[in-house]
This record gives structure tokens, sequence and C-alpha cells, in this order.
């Protein structure tokens, strides 16, 4: 192989890598992806609920995920929707007072994006047609006929730090290749 051979290899390698880096290094990781659709009716006095997190799913809804949630209600009865812990949705079945990590009360359609903070394993994404205890709650007038989506989204520490050894181990990578590159060119020209 002839030296301006090997400078014509560092080089396509080279940009081989920058493009690898541009097109990997920046687009945002999406594992943990859990897309969930469908539509409901619920009658007066009932509810719709979804479990969000749980240790025994796949991929598990963690400290410092987000959801993302649309919820419209097509039958224009106004509905509220809450994110409970486990034990407060228990106390909300027993129509005692709970406590939401998360609420919109009195609504047709929402949709929001929320964290997880904590590390409570057991969540529920609830939306309501009846007279709970909460003092400004929709009052049921009907039945309710909705539709629904929510994602959670993996934004927890070990996919930043994935991320951040990823990007990094790539620029070194075309460091060494560009400096490499330059090292055969200087060595052939002179």
């Amino acid at each position: 192989m002839r030296p301006s051979s090997h400078l014509q290899c560092y080089r396509i390698l080279t940009i081989i890598l920058i493009l690898q880096f541009t097109l990997f290094g920046f687009l945002p990781l999406a594992e943990g992806d859990l897309v969930n659709d469908g539509s409901s009716s619920i009658d007066p006095g009932d509810h719709w609920r979804a479990a969000i997190a749980s240790p025994d799913y796949l991929i598990p809804f963690e400290e410092y995920d987000w959801i993302t949630v649309e919820i419209n209600v097509t039958s224009d009865r106004p509905v509220d929707v809450y994110i409970l812990r486990s034990n407060e949705f228990e106390r909300y079945q027993a129509n005692e007072s709970f406590r939401t990590e998360f609420s919109r009360e009195r609504v047709n359609r929402t949709s929001f994006k929320w964290e997880k903070d904590s590390d409570y394993p057991y969540m529920y994404l609830l939306v309501d047609n009846s007279d709970n205890a909460h003092s400004n709650d929709a009052i049921p007038n009907g039945t309710a006929y909705l539709s629904y989506s929510y994602f959670i989204t993996e934004r927890n520490h070990e996919v930043t730090m994935r991320q951040f050894w990823m990007k990094l181990g790539l620029i070194i990578i075309v460091s060494i290749a560009a400096i490499a590159g330059g090292a055969m060119y200087y060595l052939n020209k002179y």
C-alpha cells in the first residue's frame, strides 16, 4: 500500500467516526419507553386505572423517569386525573382522604409530563368519575368516554452515564484517528 493510500484510509476512518458520533452521540437514548394507548368508558361512581410503576415490570418506572400522559374525554363529562402511590390508592378506594403525587381535577382534556421523584415502587395513573374525598373533584354526571395515551421514558442516572461514556469514547476515538492521520500525512510529506 502506498503512503498516500494510508492517509486516505485514515481520512475515511475519521469521516466514518465523525458521522457515527454525530448520528449516535447526540440522539437521546429511548431505552425504557413503554407506550400505552386505548379508550375506555367510566360509569358514574367508577374509575379507570393503570399501574405505571411496579418492580415486576420488564421496564420499571423508576426514580427520575418521566411519564407523559394525554387524556381526552369525548363525552363532555369532566373527570379527575391523579397519579397515586398504591397506599394512597387504597385510601381513595375506601373514599378516605388521600394524597396525590399529581392531580388535574375537573378536566375534559389534559396532557402533562411528570417526573417521578421518589423510589416508591408502586404507582397508579387514575382517571376518576366519582365524587371522591377531594373537595374540588369533578362531580359525575353520566358515563365518561375517554381516550388515553401514556409513555414512560427512562431518564435515570445509568442512562445519563451511558450517554456520557459513549460520547466521551467517540470523542477519544475520533481524536486518535485524526492525530494518527495527521501524523501519517506529516511523515509522508517530509
